[in-house]
């Protein structure tokens, strides 16, 4: 590999790496199919046949009360669920719908509550509340439990029925583009692992028995509602339109909130799960990502200012492998005549050729493959902060200057992917010695490429890769200075 040609190999495997990320983006929600697991025949056979599916009863399900905390303002139906659950403000986001039109979630199918209160608004200040729910026909007690400081409420059941709890319809998408968070919609359910079940390809109804679950919910990309703290073992159901469980009337804890690590730990430690850091290869990385992001972000509170220092903290952190591998191309650069008097006198022979290479290689003190070995090291960080930037709510509605207002989002006008791909001609040209007309071909095209790529990504990736292109820029001409000032 000479000096001419890593500039050019750099970019093919940078694209392919963005291949894989585009692919990964689309499997990364496909879930092996789990096996529905056995029901215990001695606590749950009358679970069972409870979550037989019934026709509807023609209740009408009118609004009961509501619950204002610091953090949401809550809705609630005559069956015990929620009609609407509106979150204050969380990151740059304020006052966010969460769930559509129509949808129940969480309450209790074929009852209809009512309270002994003639208030039926409730404001929550730095106190616990609490309320209870009494059935029509007085079978069933529903105890809520609300929190000042927390996304979660307490449900504690008492009586004579057996209820089946239920979310029925949507949670509310917050992306512009629908189709991009579409693939985020899925059932969680947490057994030995986190499992998804993307509710788009779920084509048929599945059951699990909760003694072998922790919690389990529903989320999008950046929300989730989700029940842990089951009081008993029971039985849930999933399909595509609604979740359906019960828990031998005891209780259980109702989570309502960001999908963020933090805030999820905060709520609840078994939550902290919900949150995907990713594969367990990158999974590590990731969370030091995370956590890094969010420390420069108290620093800074512009999240846009927050990914150019982490750029500007990646490229110091890996300059001297890059000073090594610009190296390493300049002595296979001083090689290649070598090399090529080689290949003529063991044309014939491709076993000794490599023998003498790797000679040659040895005596001069080059590994070829150290170009490679930077870019393999750098991987798995760079698949990390993909999964952070592209999962993170902290990026949601987070404004960076000027024309870019959410970072999230694509840039509206295309200016980031169109000078990323600009930086991207400014440092090839720069790296370039090679003159043959293949290798100014490729300098063209591949940041072409690179601009019909990131085009629709959103524009904090592209922010930071603009970034990385502008610092490779000064760090390709600083390496030149030194290399001539040391002559080497």
């Amino acid at each position: 590999m000479d000096e001419g040609t890593r500039p050019q190999n750099f970019i093919i495997v940078t694209l392919l790496i963005l291949l894989i990320l585009i692919v990964w983006q689309y499997l990364f929600f496909k879930t092996t199919p789990q096996k529905p697991q056995p029901v215990q025949e001695s606590a749950t056979v009358k679970v069972k046949e409870t979550l037989e599916i019934q026709p509807e009863k023609t209740t009408s399900i009118d609004t009961l009360f509501k619950v204002e905390t610091p953090l949401y303002f809550a809705t609630f139906s005559t069956d015990g669920g929620l009609l609407s659950y509106k979150v204050k403000k969380v990151g740059a986001l304020s006052e966010i719908e969460l769930l559509e039109n129509g949808t129940i979630a969480w309450g209790e199918k074929d009852v209809t509550y009512k309270i002994d209160d003639s208030v039926n608004s409730f404001v929550i200040k730095d106190s616990t509340f609490r309320i209870t729910l009494i059935s029509e026909d007085g079978t069933i007690s529903k105890k809520l439990t609300f929190y000042p400081d927390k996304y979660l409420y307490d449900v504690e059941f008492s009586g004579t029925g057996t209820p089946i709890t239920y979310l029925k319809g949507k949670l509310k998408f917050t992306q512009k583009n629908i189709k991009q968070e579409e693939p985020f919609n899925s059932y969680l359910l947490r057994l030995k692992n986190t499992v998804k079940i993307p509710i788009s390809k779920l084509k048929e109804r599945k059951e699990y028995d909760l003694q072998e679950v922790t919690w389990f919910g529903i989320r999008t990309k950046y929300f989730f509602t989700g029940i842990l703290n089951f009081k008993n073992p029971g039985k849930l159901a999933i399909s595509k339109d609604e979740l359906l469980f019960v828990s031998n009337r005891k209780g259980f804890t109702v989570y309502f909130g960001p999908l963020d690590y933090n805030i999820l730990k905060k709520n609840h430690p078994a939550l902290a799960s919900a949150f995907d850091f990713g594969s367990i290869l990158i999974k590590p990385f990731a969370y030091i990502i995370y956590s890094l992001m969010r420390l420069l972000h108290k620093i800074l509170p512009n999240y846009g200012l927050v990914i150019i220092i982490f750029a500007l903290l990646m490229k110091m952190a890996f300059f001297p492998l890059t000073r090594k591998q610009v190296l390493a191309a300049k002595r296979m650069q001083e090689l290649k005549p070598k090399l090529e008097t080689l290949q003529k006198i063991y044309k014939d022979n491709p076993q000794k050729l490599q023998q003498e290479m790797m000679e040659l290689y040895k005596k001069y003190n080059v590994n070829p493959f150290s170009g490679c070995l930077t870019l393999i090291i750098q991987m798995p960080i760079f698949f990390a902060l993909y999964q952070i930037l592209t999962n993170s709510i902290s990026l949601k509605g987070a404004p960076f200057i000027l024309w870019i207002r959410d970072l999230s989002e694509k840039d509206p006008y295309y200016v980031l992917p169109i000078l990323m791909g600009a930086t991207s001609i400014i440092l090839s040209r720069i790296q370039q010695t090679a003159t043959d007309p293949q290798s100014k071909m490729l300098m063209y095209m591949m940041p072409a490429l690179f601009v019909i790529i990131f085009i629709s990504l959103p524009s904090g990736i592209v922010l930071y890769w603009l970034t990385f292109n502008i610092l490779g820029i000064l760090e390709a001409l600083l390496i030149k200075r030194l290399e001539g000032r040391h002559g080497t």
